[in-house]
């Protein structure tokens, strides 16, 4: 239920600022599981925290600087942080 609301909360302040959800954290198909499980980590554990920023305004560079701590605060499990981890820097600018 929590995670609905941050998707929604997160929604409802992308509309505001002209910025779809899509532009935040581009969709990935689903045959690509883990992938598909990082978009939806950082579309749902990320927002607990804060708005997410989209995925495109860093590089990888600025990601593998990010993802340590956030991983650590978050406390994700290992095979969750790898998803999202290869999730930001797939779309990395």
């Amino acid at each position: 239920m929590r995670a609905y609301l941050s998707v929604a909360a997160l929604l409802i302040g992308a509309s505001c600022a002209s910025l779809s959800i899509d532009n935040i954290a581009p969709p990935v198909s689903a045959e690509d599981a883990q992938l598909y499980r990082g978009r939806r980590i950082y579309l749902t554990k990320c927002a607990r925290c804060h708005a997410p920023e989209p995925v495109a305004k860093y590089s990888r560079s600025d990601w593998d600087r990010i993802m340590p701590e956030m991983i650590a605060d978050t406390r994700l499990a290992s095979a969750d942080a790898d998803a999202v981890t290869r999730y930001v820097r797939q779309f990395a600018r």
